[in-house]
């Protein structure tokens, strides 16, 4: 870490650990910290060639944090933001709300009986096909393919464009332009064309046992234990990118299969952002509305104001430094986009 850095890192925990911040987020209308998680394991390192890095945070890591969450916050669910909506009252002040995206088994073989430990209630957005089909989501295979392929090169959509994949740079600029392409389609061509990639770098489709994602049983157990249970669309393509009746029925199906599952009404959405910008657009978020949800969590940062429009909600990525955390938590509440 070079000095400015250190500095910077310096200040913050100074201005974190003292008075300024939180007279400041007393002096400002009641704000909404939603943070944005996918996976928490024992060994982060082990899921580098499959969920890959800086989205699997430690086990030891997350209990601090909703220590810190459950002590010096005040946590809350999408629910109770839907019913201060509906009442036209505010949110407690520091208010945090958590929320994981994907639908990964150690969701709930991990998260859970931490959740349980702290008393915090989450909300889990499931990608309905990956957990009706047993495997991991489309990127994750991919990520899985270029990372362990013993090609020399690969052949990209644009007419001869080849990536060297002996190069650690040109393999994942490869990787991130097979999932450029990936996340414009949804259902079958979206499959159609992990399976075209993995053939062509010359890997059997990734199919870990046991799986990576949650059963319905235990997303049932989780709806039963007072966390909310939403939707991460059918196959987590960008919505933006899609055909609209393709994004229409990501949408729409994948509320309805939960709903089936669950044997309960599934209010709440989280827009797929894989890859490419924007993630969600007022095409996407009328479309959230005429399927009937009542939030939609977006992957942009900063803090959810009660005047907010609940189909277009802000999240923030979560450090896996406990100082930069409670930075993060405090800046967002007075009202800073990070």
């Amino acid at each position: 870490m070079n000095v400015q850095n250190q500095l910077k890192k310096r200040v913050k925990r100074i201005l974190t650990r003292g008075w300024i911040l939180r007279l400041a987020g007393t002096l400002a209308p009641p704000l909404l910290a939603i943070l944005r998680y996918h996976s928490v394991a024992e060994e982060p390192g082990l899921y580098e060639d499959s969920i890959g890095t800086g989205i699997v945070h430690s086990r030891r890591l997350f209990r601090e944090q909703m220590r810190m969450v459950a002590q010096d916050y005040h946590p809350v669910t999408l629910d109770d933001l839907v019913q201060a909506h509906l009442r036209a009252t505010s949110l407690p002040r520091r208010a945090v709300a958590i929320t994981f995206d994907d639908g990964f088994a150690d969701n709930y073989e991990v998260v859970a009986p931490i959740l349980e430990e702290t008393g915090i209630r989450a909300a889990f957005y499931i990608t309905v096909a990956a957990v009706e089909c047993e495997h991991p989501p489309w990127f994750i295979r991919l990520r899985h393919a270029f990372r362990t392929s013993q090609n020399g090169t690969w052949s990209g959509p644009e007419e001869g464009s080849v990536f060297v994949l002996s190069d650690a740079a040109a393999r994942r600029r490869a990787f991130v332009r097979a999932c450029e392409g990936t996340a414009r389609l949804t259902g079958r061509a979206q499959e159609r064309k992990v399976r075209e990639i993995e053939d062509a770098l010359g890997v059997s489709p990734f199919a870990p046992r046991p799986s990576l994602m949650m059963t319905w049983n235990q997303i049932r157990e989780l709806h039963r234990a007072g966390h909310i249970v939403g939707s991460h669309s059918l196959t987590h393509p960008n919505l933006a990118y899609v055909d609209l009746n393709e994004a229409r029925v990501e949408l729409s199906e994948s509320r309805d299969r939960l709903a089936r599952e669950l044997g309960a009404s599934v209010d709440h959405f989280a827009y797929p952002s894989p890859v490419l910008q924007p993630h969600c657009t007022e095409q996407t978020v009328a479309l959230s509305r005429a399927s009937g949800y009542k939030t939609a969590v977006t992957c942009h940062p900063g803090p959810v104001r009660l005047e907010d429009d609940c189909l277009l909600l802000k999240r923030n990525v979560v450090p896996t430094d406990l100082d930069e955390f409670r930075w993060v938590l405090e800046a967002t509440l007075v009202g800073r986009v990070l």
